[in-house]
């Protein structure tokens, strides 16, 4: 939830905004309902977990399902992460990368041609791993399952990518912009508009 709300309750303007930053999910809940903000908008109460001594035969046996398949989940995520380390560890130092060289050029690239050179290099270092692993057996394949996760945690961050430079060329990374976003945030609180963007906000 944001820093603050403010809607209408009951029919009525709340007269400042509704505080919630630092506070528990319960504080919050309690504000919800105090407030009647459940009947204005749909939110979803989550309902307050039971205690063992309350569950039923039935609803022990789900949770202890739900328990057991969480750690198995968990486990065939490290496993996954342990056999595809070297891996995995390559798109984020190319996010990093391609990021870096679009700001140089000022957000001027192709975003067509980013995802070109993006997945040329994907494709590159997949094959790469395999033929590591073809060394010690040559038929060695990733399953088909792994493989498109792998290619997901590089599109993931591909997508990123992308919605980078769009709203770069833009312009919605000038300081213009920027000093426009903090007093659009300002007028929400009742503050003042600053004049220009403090230093370290400046580009």
């Amino acid at each position: 939830m944001d820093s603050s709300l403010q809607m209408k309750a009951e029919g009525k303007l709340l007269k400042k905004p509704l505080r919630t930053k630092g506070e528990s999910p319960a504080q919050i809940v309690n504000k919800i309902v105090a407030y009647n903000i459940d009947k204005v908008i749909d939110i979803e109460i989550p309902v307050k977990r039971k205690k063992i001594s309350e569950l039923t035969e039935e609803e022990k046996k789900e949770r202890e399902q739900k328990k057991q398949q969480k750690k198995d989940e968990d486990k065939k995520d490290r496993d996954f992460n342990k056999k595809y380390k070297p891996l995995l560890s390559k798109p984020g130092k190319m996010f990093i990368k391609y990021r870096d060289m679009i700001k140089k050029n000022n957000f001027k690239d192709e975003a067509r041609e980013v995802q070109k050179k993006w997945r040329a290099e994907r494709d590159d270092d997949i094959e790469t791993f395999e033929e590591k692993m073809q060394k010690k057996d040559e038929d060695y394949e990733i399953p088909e399952e792994d493989f498109e996760r792998i290619e997901e945690e590089y599109d993931v961050l591909l997508r990123q990518l992308i919605n980078i430079l769009k709203k770069g060329a833009s312009g919605e990374f000038t300081d213009e912009a920027k000093l426009k976003r903090i007093n659009d945030e300002r007028a929400k609180r009742g503050d003042p508009p600053l004049k220009e963007l403090p230093k370290s906000k400046k580009t």
